[in-house]
């Protein structure tokens, strides 16, 4: 996918999880894009797992990413129940990154 998005000139939105691990794996993530090139729209979290992520976690990755980053970090998207019809809540993190370039 990377060079898909480097081939289009596309401002990519990394897309992560939201628990254990977040942080080393998504800072991994921006460097390999921006080694290439590659300025991110933002970061998305997702809370997909069997267990939801405590909440303190999930504001304590969100900050450090953001602030070791030097990048937004819009929001969490919690478990999508039915994919053909997502609450809207889903694309609230999306919508703010778009609304901003």
């Amino acid at each position: 996918m990377i060079s898909l998005v480097e081939f289009l000139a596309a401002s990519p939105i990394l897309v992560a999880r939201a628990g254990l691990g977040t942080i080393n794996h998504t800072l991994l993530s921006l460097e390999a894009l921006r080694t290439r090139g590659m300025e991110p729209a933002g970061v998305v979290l997702v809370d997909s797992g069997k267990t939801p992520t405590p909440h303190e976690m999930i504001r304590e990755n969100m900050e450090a990413v953001a602030s070791v980053a030097k990048v937004k970090v819009a929001g969490v998207v919690g478990r999508i129940r039915d994919f053909l019809n997502p609450d809207d809540v889903c694309f609230g993190p999306l919508s703010e990154l778009l609304d901003q370039n």
